[in-house]
């Protein structure tokens, strides 16, 4: 691979890497991505801070150190699930099409990405 790692897509017989601009292709190729530029940013805005949520989750499942990975996870739940899932769920409400997802009224990237994201603790 390109970067050594994983994901790819090979189109054409070129081929791509890094995980979000893959998602971020095939939403746009697949009608999962905002209709306008505005919801657009809401998605990108969703989808990365979700990565920040991954950071702090990834950082806690590698701790050795059983007691700095008890106050990893304690910050975890009393601070970064609330602050960036109260974030979340505010952008869900504020929806103007009152459809429960992010923007518009499907599903688009941003419930994909979450649904596959915060699985590894």
């Amino acid at each position: 691979t390109p970067l050594g790692g994983l994901p790819i897509l090979e189109i054409n017989g070129k081929t791509f890497v890094q995980g979000l601009a893959l998602a971020s292709f095939l939403a746009r190729e697949n009608g999962l991505h905002g209709s306008n530029n505005l919801e657009s940013m809401m998605i990108d805005q969703i989808v990365l801070s979700k990565e920040d949520v991954l950071v702090a989750e990834v950082k806690a499942k590698f701790e050795k150190d059983e007691a700095k990975k008890a106050e990893v996870m304690k910050d975890l739940t009393t601070n970064v699930y609330p602050k960036f899932f109260g974030f979340f769920i505010k952008a869900i409400k504020e929806n103007p099409a009152k459809s429960g997802f992010v923007v518009g009224k499907k599903v688009g990237r941003p419930t994909l990405n979450m649904n596959v994201s915060s699985k590894c603790l």
